[in-house]
């Protein structure tokens, strides 16, 4: 059992998955001229990407940099590293 406000590894890498599908899904979606395009604006606009390929290579990295954050975290205080 983890101790309290810790993630399980399976459901982390599930929700990775997750992240990792819908990105796929657009970028199959998108056309390289519409990847191309600034995003869509909304209430919570990208503070670092210009386009929808930035935005969509950002979501990758910045999901994958808060998994390992989580596994290093969970190193340090010697749970272990295990994907399931």
């Amino acid at each position: 059992m983890l101790p309290k406000g810790l993630i399980d590894p399976g459901q982390l890498r599930n929700e990775l998955v997750m992240v990792q599908t819908a990105c796929d899904e657009k970028l199959l979606a998108l056309s390289g001229e519409q990847l191309d395009l600034a995003p869509e604006p909304s209430h919570l606009n990208h503070p670092i990407a210009a386009t929808k390929y930035e935005v969509l290579s950002w979501m990758f990295k910045h999901d994958a940099w808060h998994c390992a954050e989580m596994e290093l975290i969970k190193l340090n205080l010697g749970l272990g590293f295990k994907w399931q």
